[in-house]
C-alpha cells in the first residue's frame, strides 16, 4: 500500500446505496490490507434501505433471503484521504457482490456499469458532467439535522437572506470553507471546476469537468457530496443537498450534462447545425416519452416534488402531462 496512507488511523469502507447515500464500515488502519484484496461483508437489504437507514420490507431483500450477506470490492487500487476527519483517516469507495463474486444486480454502481457496457457495445461512448446544487446552513441547522438558520457571511458579518445569484461577495465571505473544498477536491481527485453562487440565499453550485468515464463522474458526484459535508462541519456549518429545504426559496437540483461520442471521437448528437441530429431528436424524444416512469429516478423522494410549482421552470411537467 502506498506510503502516503500509512499516517492514517482508520480507513472508511462504503457503498452507495439506492437513495445515494454511504453504507459502511470504518476499519482501524491494521485491516486495510485485507480489506482492499478481500472487501468487506454487509448485508445485502442494505442497498434497499429508506432514506433514513432502516428495512424496506417490501423490497424482497430482508426475510425472503434470510438477510444474506454480500461482499463490498473496493473499486479502486488505493484508498483517498479524508482532509475533513479531525484525525487522520482515509476512505474506500466499493461495490456490492454475491459471496460467490458475482455482481449484484440491485448495486446502482453495477446498474450503471451495465448501462455502459451496452453503450460498448454501440460503439458509443457516454461523455458526462454533473452540476450539484446545494445550500450552506448555520451551526445550529446541523445540530438539530433540520434547515433552519442561514449562514452568515463572515466578510459582512451578515446573514445570507437575500437573492444575490452569481455573487462574488456572496463567495468573498466564505472563502475558507470554499478554499478547504478546492483542497479536498484535488486531495481526491475530483475534478470540481467553476464554484457559483446560486439563485437562493446561501444556495451554491459547483461543477465537474467533462470525463468519457461515465462511471467515474458517478462515483465523483458521490464523493462530492460527502466532501461537502465534511468541510462544512469542519467550518461549524452544515449542508444539503434536499431539492426544496426551504418552501418559499429556489430548490437545488443535480443537473447532468450528456453526449455521445462515436468510435471515431464524433459526437453523434452534433449535426453542424442548431437544429442537432436525427440521433439527438431521437434522444429527447425517448426521454420525454419515459418520463413519467423515470420520475422515479429524477425525483425519489417526497421532498423533491416540492420543487414542482405553477410558476417555476418545472411548471412544463404539466403541459407534458405529468
Amino acid at each position: 500500500m502506498s506510503e502516503m496512507y500509512e499516517g492514517n488511523k482508520e480507513f472508511d469502507l462504503f457503498i452507495a446505496d439506492l437513495n445515494g447515500n454511504l453504507r459502511g464500515k470504518r476499519i482501524p488502519a491494521s485491516g486495510l490490507e485485507s480489506v482492499m484484496t478481500q472487501g468487506v461483508k454487509l448485508p445485502q437489504s442494505v442497498i434497499g434501505f429508506d432514506n433514513w437507514g432502516d428495512d424496506v420490507l417490501g423490497n424482497g431483500l430482508v426475510f425472503e433471503t434470510g438477510d444474506t450477506d454480500g461482499i463490498c470490492l473496493p473499486v479502486y487500487d488505493e484508498p483517498t484521504s479524508v482532509p475533513w476527519a479531525e484525525s487522520p483517516r482515509g476512505q474506500v469507495l466499493a461495490m456490492m457482490h454475491n459471496m460467490d463474486g458475482s455482481p449484484f444486480y440491485p448495486d446502482p454502481r453495477q446498474t450503471l456499469l451495465r448501462i455502459v457496457e451496452r453503450y460498448k457495445a454501440l460503439g458509443l461512448t457516454p461523455v458526462v458532467a454533473t452540476e450539484l446544487e446545494f445550500y450552506l446552513l448555520d451551526g445550529e441547522s446541523e445540530f438539530k439535522r433540520r434547515p433552519e438558520g442561514l449562514i452568515i457571511n463572515e466578510g459582512n458579518g451578515r446573514r445570507l437572506s437575500e437573492i444575490d445569484c452569481y455573487s462574488i461577495d456572496e463567495m468573498d465571505g466564505l472563502e475558507g470553507f470554499f478554499t478547504e473544498v478546492r483542497e479536498a477536491c484535488e486531495a481526491q481527485d475530483i475534478p470540481a471546476d467553476t464554484i457559483v453562487s446560486e439563485l437562493g440565499p446561501g444556495q451554491f453550485e459547483i461543477n465537474m469537468q467533462h470525463t468519457n468515464d461515465a462511471v467515474l463522474s458517478a462515483d465523483h458526484a458521490i464523493l462530492f457530496k460527502r466532501l461537502i459535508k465534511g468541510v462544512a462541519r469542519r467550518n461549524d456549518l452544515g449542508a444539503t443537498f434536499m431539492a426544496k429545504p426551504y418552501a418559499n426559496k429556489s430548490g437545488s437540483g443535480m443537473h447532468v450534462h450528456f453526449s455521445l461520442l462515436d468510435e471515431a471521437g464524433n459526437n453523434v448528437f452534433d449535426s453542424g447545425d442548431e437544429d442537432g441530429s436525427l440521433m439527438m431528436r431521437y434522444a429527447v424524444a425517448g426521454l420525454l416519452n419515459h418520463m413519467s416512469e423515470s420520475m422515479l429516478i429524477f425525483a425519489p423522494h417526497m421532498n423533491s416534488y416540492r420543487r414542482f410549482q405553477n410558476g417555476g421552470p418545472c411548471a412544463n411537467f404539466r403541459q407534458l402531462g405529468l
